[in-house]
């Protein structure tokens, strides 16, 4: 059975709890760039980098932007063929594809809309107990 988008207003009456639904019609709501990943995954782009790159699809242009990935893993860019953590990308927006910079590798990329509420990820670290 394929999956379908539900209008707000019809929300309630697939099971959606009313406040749930008010908290997010009331949400101020940001444009978040998601990246196709391996397994039919999609790796959202922070926000304050998708706010940038958002600005740049409004004024019709394509985007460049760098990525640094810390102690997560080497990036892609080699200057003087020195290892880094960061990765150059183009966005074309007309075909809706990021290019890396450094390797050629293409992905899709789709813009999606969140609450501001739910993009800063705060994890607790709790791992729940076995019974």
């Amino acid at each position: 059975m394929a999956a379908r988008s539900v209008p707000p207003q019809e929300a309630s009456s697939v099971g959606q709890p009313a406040a749930l639904m008010r908290f997010f019609e009331s949400a101020a709501l940001i444009p978040i760039i998601e990246v196709a990943f391996r397994n039919n995954m999609w790796w959202s782009i922070p926000a304050n980098i998708s706010a940038e790159l958002y600005a740049q699809f409004q004024a019709g242009n394509d985007a460049v932007y760098t990525y640094d990935w810390g102690d997560q893993r080497q990036g892609s860019w080699r200057p003087d063929n020195e290892d880094t953590t960061i990765n150059r990308y183009h966005i074309d927006f007309t075909t809706m594809t990021q290019k890396n910079i450094d390797n050629g590798r293409l992905r899709t990329v789709r813009i999606v809309w969140a609450a501001d509420v739910s993009t800063h990820p705060q994890w607790t670290g709790q791992i729940p107990q076995e019974s």
